[in-house]
Order: structure tokens, then sequence, then C-alpha cells
């Protein structure tokens, strides 16, 4: 993202987001969209490049539990009770896939034997 140095006078960033704070820049993009609707542009040209140490990162169980409780947050922030709701039915929706790859892959051990 980028924005004009004017943008941090007037909008700031959501300190209630734990860890790594993911999603922070869609929440700062929409309070600002919220206020003035068509102010931002996206550019299918621009590039990004993630640098990072490996041994500054949290393990994948702190990750991903972070990621939840930040989605959480986000949806319901955004959309109220609907939000919360939101996030129950993707929640919901992960749990069936992770349970339909579980039994594809106890069915296909038990084809091979």
């Amino acid at each position: 993202m980028s924005y004009r140095r004017s943008v941090f006078n007037e909008f700031q960033f959501d300190e209630k987001l734990k860890g790594y704070a993911l999603g922070e820049d869609f929440l700062f993009s929409n309070s600002i969209h919220q206020r003035y609707p068509r102010s931002l542009l996206l550019t299918p040209d621009a590039m990004a490049t993630h640098s990072y140490s490996n041994e500054a990162r949290i393990d994948e169980t702190k990750f991903a539990t972070m990621e939840r409780i930040n989605s959480k947050y986000i949806l319901t922030k955004l959309f109220g009770f609907k939000g919360f709701f939101m996030f129950g039915m993707q929640r919901l929706g992960i749990l069936i896939f992770k349970i339909y790859n579980r039994v594809k892959k106890s069915t296909f051990k038990l084809a091979e034997k």
C-alpha cells in the first residue's frame, strides 16, 4: 500500500489486532473508502516483494490462531452480528474441508491395500 502522508493525520491503524496484525491493511483501506468512496486506486501492474527472516517467524499453530482471532475481529467490526455469523460459516466450511480431505486420504490408503 502507498498513501500520502496527509492520510495518516486523519486515519490510524487499528491497534486491537493481534500479533502480526493480519488484516490491518484491509481495515485501514476500508475506513478510507468509507469516508472517501472511489478515492483508492488498485493497479494490477504493481509488484510487491516480501522479505523475511525465518528466525522472526512464529510457529504455524500460533499463526493460525492469530489469523482466526483477527479474522473474527475484522468481520464483526465491519458487519456486526452478521460478521460473527459469517465467521462461523467460514470456520464450518474449513472444518468440512478438513474432514473431507481426511476421509479422502484414508479412502485412498485403503484402496492401495
